[in-house]
């Protein structure tokens, strides 16, 4: 078959003339929620109680700085409030740079409210938590991980060999709604890395795979018609440019603060 390009602004991916009338079967279907994003060329503005605007909002880049401290649930996050460790009831030293992870090992965390009182959170309440503007992202059992890339779509990578924030007490996923199983990729020395994707707005995270990808991106048309038209072995080839581009193309507007 004579292979097509499709522009889109990336040397992206090449797909097969004659597509395929079938996809393959998405199992993510079972296990993720109906997204409430926008359509294609709308950006993402998030449900608050305090409600804001493009106006008052931001789209997001890498200059972006979220505020250090623990966010209770994503829509925390998305709205850039977290739990800040001087609201957190504590005995480690604020300088301690170990302190998150010292906090989290009990299990859960107790934190001045508005009105002065106090609340206790278990882990698996937490969608993660901000350190020095690096985020951790809560992988249940897996303990807090780095999140690698942010926008509509995130992706986070495991490595199992590196040392990471892991609480004693288990943590469930009750946050998430369910887990994948990751896609596995050898690296040298040994180690391997497991990849994960989720979607910022709603939906649980779920294994890094062509089939889990699509079902995320088929808010955008175009997008999801040209990577169902790639063969099987293209669709993982390129799956790290199709979620780049896409992200690209499906903007996260996120709340501007002083």
């Amino acid at each position: 078959m004579k292979r097509l390009l499709w522009s889109v602004g990336l040397t992206l991916f090449g797909f097969m003339a004659q597509a395929q009338n079938n996809v393959d079967s998405v199992v993510a279907d079972t296990v993720m929620q109906e997204s409430k994003s926008d359509s294609i060329g709308n950006p993402l503005l998030n449900e608050s109680k305090e409600e804001f605007s493009l106006q008052d909002s931001i789209k997001y880049s890498a200059s972006y700085q979220f505020r250090d401290g623990f966010y209770i649930g994503r829509r925390a996050f998305l709205e850039n409030k977290p739990i800040t460790l001087d609201k957190v009831l504590t005995t480690i030293p604020y300088t301690d740079p170990d302190i998150y992870h010292k906090i989290l090992a009990k299990g859960n965390i107790e934190a001045m409210q508005p009105d002065s009182t106090y609340k206790y959170y278990s882990v698996d309440q937490i969608f993660g938590f901000v350190q020095n503007r690096v985020f951790y992202v809560n992988l249940g059992q897996l303990g807090f991980v780095r999140m690698s890339n942010f926008g509509r779509i995130c992706k986070v990578s495991y490595d199992a060999s590196r040392p990471r924030v892991q609480p004693t007490a288990g943590v469930g996923m009750n946050s998430w709604g369910g887990a994948g199983v990751g896609v596995g990729v050898q690296i040298n020395g040994g180690s391997q890395i497991t990849e994960y994707i989720f979607r910022i707005d709603k939906g649980p995270i779920v294994e890094f795979t062509p089939e889990m990808l699509l079902e995320m991106i088929k808010d955008d048309e175009i997008m999801f018609n040209n990577y169902v038209g790639l063969n099987k072995r293209y669709r993982l080839k390129e799956m790290h440019n199709v979620l780049r581009e896409y992200n690209r193309r499906n903007p996260v507007y996120l709340p501007i603060y002083n």
